[in-house]
């Protein structure tokens, strides 16, 4: 005979098994609902999208010898140096530079080749019976670098496309997917000729717009280790972030822990900045999916020529993109107006 405690215990589970059930299964929701999220945060700063932003520069490259890095020697390196300089003259964004790299470390393993398959030469493999140019001019990394920009940029769409897409389009080569394996080593590359350790110290930014404190350049240096991470709504970090909340964040951990949190009550705080006269760590705003011009939905930090970093909405990696301009992403491309926190503040 079972002990009367037992028995109980059987029949009180017996009478509330559906509750019961219900917990458990709303335990396991909520893990698997943190696993995801943690998945998707991995997943988006190891894809295309996020490599876009992850080589996001700090100072220019100046075209030169550089030193080995890994398993890239010199001479490699000082190629590189030449295609993101190149790349930086042209004003391409980040991610047109880590494509660059990426497809000249598989053409070429970043070697100016005299020759290679049927009549292809130089860094990118470039052929002259394709109209690349003659055989000298593609062996000459500035020219080819500037050949391989000219065609990504005509790609319709090229910055939303994985690595390997926006490289293939350009290349149209035997092995399409074959860009994809170089990604993590394009972008460490490229951050490193970037020296991305200057952004901590101030000094300048996204080709040497000045960033005007240490408080702004703690601002965007946390809004800059976000980048990847995945948008959502009313999220705060440390995973995920809207907007807002991403602004606000990164303001706190300059020191200026009275920012508001909405993007509405962050239009108003203000002090408001003329159209123009923006600099690194400005506010930018726009009426958003929903807001209005009077009372902006949408927030994004000013890093400097016209790009800011935003979380853009649900399903989009935080990034940089560029605002204000017709081939801005939809809904960034009417500016309400700029603020600057950080003049409410002693920097």
């Amino acid at each position: 005979m079972e002990p009367i405690t037992t028995i109980a215990a059987a029949s009180w589970a017996q009478q509330h098994w559906r509750a019961i059930a219900a917990a458990i299964v709303a335990a396991v929701l909520a893990v698997t609902a943190v696993l995801a999220l943690l998945a998707g945060v991995a997943a988006s700063m190891l894809s295309g999208q996020s490599t876009q932003q992850l080589a996001a520069r700090a100072c220019p490259v100046q075209p030169g010898t550089q030193a080995a890095l890994g398993q890239w020697n010199g001479t490699q390196m000082t190629n590189a140096g030449t295609i993101v300089a190149v790349g930086q003259a042209r004003r391409v964004p980040p991610f047109g530079e880590v494509v660059a790299v990426a497809a000249a470390m598989q053409e070429s393993r970043l070697i100016n080749r005299p020759g290679g398959d049927a009549d292809s030469a130089g860094l990118f493999q470039e052929r002259p019976s394709q109209g690349w140019g003659t055989h000298r001019q593609v062996t000459r990394p500035v020219y080819a670098a500037r050949q391989f920009y000219a065609r990504l940029l005509k790609v319709p769409g090229w910055q939303q496309l994985p690595l390997t897409q926006a490289a293939q389009a350009v290349e149209n080569s035997g092995h399409p997917g074959a860009y994809a394996k170089w990604q993590g080593q394009a972008v460490t590359v490229v951050s490193h000729l970037a020296s991305p350790s200057l952004l901590a110290a101030g000094q300048c930014l996204e080709g040497s717009a000045q960033i005007p404190n240490r408080l702004v350049a703690t601002a965007i240096a946390y809004a800059r280790r976000q980048i990847g991470k995945p948008y959502l709504f009313g999220g705060t970090g440390p995973f995920a972030f809207d907007c807002s909340g991403l602004m606000m964040k990164a303001y706190q951990a300059a020191g200026l822990n009275n920012i508001p949190r909405t993007s509405e009550a962050q239009w108003t705080w203000g002090p408001k900045v003329p159209p123009g006269h923006e600099e690194p760590g400005d506010l930018v705003f726009f009426a958003g999916s929903d807001g209005t011009p009077v009372s902006p939905g949408h927030v994004a930090m000013v890093i400097g020529h016209g790009q800011m970093i935003e979380a853009y909405a649900t399903g989009f990696p935080i990034r940089i993109a560029s605002y204000g301009t017709p081939s801005s992403p939809p809904g960034d491309q009417t500016v309400v107006g700029f603020t600057r926190p950080w003049s409410r503040s002693s920097p």
